[in-house]
């Protein structure tokens, strides 16, 4: 059972073992198909029970979320969900420019509207069936991506926008090269790079995907309009 970028429209099953090798073997074949490596398996199956936003290399800063806006018109988006809320900085710049934003985070200890696993698809059906998932922006733990950036594209009904350090598309393996590729080549793919420098002094990269060419013709702004900006 083998599902692509051309089978959007398959049905996830609610629930599968994300903190189990086999469980997130199942989600990869639904999301990002191909041969993926015991080794990141493994690292996913580790990382999976914890679910703590902000990926190493990559965490987020006001100024990075800057560049967002800069980008793109954001008039069509009245709710942003942020599934990997961690410290809360997205919340807290979306909350400021008066957007309606939802938040989870699996670790109590966050300031969270919810605390559920967002590697489930029934947390993305729910928020979907509640009308709160016009854009999904978030900075998920680096193991989990192959797994969170499929389901942010899937669900978020405007735009997806996940922020991974730059070896994630440097150092992508197979099925994640694929799997960006199939976005590009449909016109849903912008990759926003040279942001500012976070607090630990590194550079991230904002993948931003969005619903089809036409919201993406939609939302990017002046420059951003290039065909060559979607790398």
């Amino acid at each position: 059972m083998v599902y692509g970028l051309d089978t959007q429209e398959v049905e996830l099953p609610d629930y599968w073992a994300s903190g189990r090798r086999e469980g997130l073997k199942m989600a990869l074949e639904y999301l990002m198909p191909g041969e993926h490596t015991v080794q990141s398996l493994s690292r996913m199956s580790l990382t999976a029970p914890h679910l703590r936003g902000g990926p190493v290399g990559a965490s987020t800063s006001p100024a990075m979320l800057e560049s967002l806006f800069e980008r793109l018109d954001w008039s069509s988006v009245s709710w942003v969900c942020d599934p990997w809320v961690g410290t809360g900085t997205i919340a807290w710049v979306f909350k400021e420019r008066g957007f309606r934003v939802v938040t989870n985070d699996l670790d109590p200890r966050r300031d969270a509207d919810s605390h559920e696993d967002a590697m489930q698809p029934a947390f993305y059906k729910r928020l979907q069936l509640e009308g709160k998932l016009d854009a999904i922006v978030s900075c998920p733990e680096m193991p989990l991506v192959d797994v969170a950036l499929p389901l942010a594209v899937r669900y978020a009904a405007f735009v997806a926008c996940i922020l991974v350090p730059g070896w994630y598309l440097t150092e992508a393996h197979e099925p994640r090269s694929r799997y960006l590729k199939s976005l590009r080549e449909a016109g849903r793919l912008l990759v926003a790079m040279c942001l500012p420098r976070n607090s630990s002094g590194r550079r991230g990269v904002w993948l931003i995907v969005f619903a089809n060419a036409l919201v993406a013709r939609r939302m990017l702004k002046g420059q951003y309009q290039s065909a060559a900006m979607f790398l």
